[in-house]
Order: C-alpha cells, then structure tokens, then sequence
C-alpha cells in the first residue's frame, strides 16, 4: 500500500476482527491483529486465524485530516494450513 503525493500523505493501516470495528464505531480502540502506524508506504503480511471475518481498516494518521478517497489497487488473500 502506498498513499499519493510522494509519500508526504500519511495513514495508520489496521487489521480488526468484528470486535475491534464494533469498538472503532463506539471511538474506542481497537484490539487489532496488525497496525502500521503513521506510513506513506506498508507491506501487509499478517497471518489470521480463518474462524472470523476481518477489516481492512485505512485510517488519516493526523488530527483534522480531510475526508480522502482511499484507492486500495492491489490486496491479495491467500488461504494457507
């Protein structure tokens, strides 16, 4: 994943189960199974437990941000034992 405008756009990429984005939607945080933290640029490569459903969450890392247009080309799941 990487944001637009040479990297000076900065965003925090979570991993949440249905719990975590119930707590999301209540402004709690999250228990996440992946966080990025404040990046122009992140390489997904988590592994999950396959006995729930996950959110891909893309969140503006700094206070006030503007509403933006996320624009997610290439995601890919692959199903491992």
């Amino acid at each position: 994943m990487r944001t637009v405008a040479d990297g000076t756009r900065r965003v925090n990429v979570l991993i949440v189960d249905r719990e975590g984005m119930g707590e999301l939607e209540a402004g709690r945080p999250p228990r996440t199974y992946y966080e990025s933290g404040p990046v122009s640029n992140a390489v997904l490569d988590v592994k999950l437990d396959g006995r729930t459903f996950y959110t891909l969450v893309v969140q503006h890392a700094g206070p006030g941000s503007a509403a933006r247009t996320v624009d997610l080309r290439k995601v890919v799941a692959a199903c491992t034992d």
